[in-house]
């Protein structure tokens, strides 16, 4: 079976809102759809094919990057084994549809980005630590509270690199949120979420999970096809 390269479009928010009209949905950003005009063009079926996965989706993934002063969301919709995805790019947006086995691809493209430069020292490899010192420890670099540091690393930051858990705050040079969305086998709604850091060796995820009765995260090294293997298996979750 002969893979087809994702076709892409670059059209105007004005654009893409009509174009969600003919389909019946509203764009992403939009709370209502744009009325269809009274005498709809014809559209090529693939295009077509491509607005009905928009307008039903059977799972959403929003993905938002930001690195330094630039931001790109995109919006990506699957219903039978086709992908419609929505990006930002600029002033315009990039309409693409695919079928899914290039999913994956299409989700690192989504977050492969060049590291700024002058970048602040990463922290060391994987980090684990409680959740909580983790919010408090922000909290007090972002208030330049040195006494709340070093007093939350004394109560929860045992066998714990201080200046470690700062660069994890210090060094951040972006961010990445992806949320998975749709409805389960029992009718019920679900959600999911991949939350990530940039630094200037690459991406970090931060990844919950509890030890004993600890809430704790890990912040560990990943690649941008990792995003993929993310979102499949929240997909998996959500859905069932």
């Amino acid at each position: 079976m002969t893979t087809v390269a994702p076709r892409r479009m670059l059209l105007s928010r004005p654009a893409v809102e009509r174009l969600a009209g003919l389909a019946g949905t509203a764009a992403p950003w939009s709370t209502e759809p744009t009325p269809a005009p009274p005498d709809p063009p014809a559209l090529a079926p693939e295009l077509r094919d491509a607005l009905e996965v928009l307008a039903a989706p059977e799972l959403l993934v929003d993905v938002d990057v930001a690195v330094g002063s630039d931001r790109v969301r995109a919006w990506h919709r699957f219903a039978r084994g086709r992908v419609t995805a929505l990006a930002t790019a600029g002033g315009r947006v990039e309409l693409c549809w695919y079928d899914d086995d290039l999913w994956r691809l299409e989700l690192a493209r989504a977050v492969t980005v060049t590291t700024p430069p002058a970048s602040a020292e990463p922290p060391p490899g994987p980090i684990d630590l409680p959740f909580e010192l983790l919010l408090g420890t922000g909290e007090a670099v972002r208030l330049e509270r040195d006494d709340v540091f070093g007093e939350l690393m004394g109560r929860y930051g045992a066998g714990l690199d201080a200046a470690g858990v700062r660069r994890l705050h210090t060094g951040s040079l972006g961010r990445l949120r992806a949320v998975v969305s749709g409805v389960g086998s029992s009718g019920a709604h679900r959600v999911g979420w991949v939350s990530w850091s940039l630094f200037a060796d690459g991406w970090r995820a931060l990844t919950p999970y509890t030890s004993g009765c600890v809430a704790m995260v890990r912040v560990h090294p990943v690649d941008p096809p990792r995003l993929g293997v993310e979102v499949a298996r929240l997909m998996t979750t959500v859905l069932s």
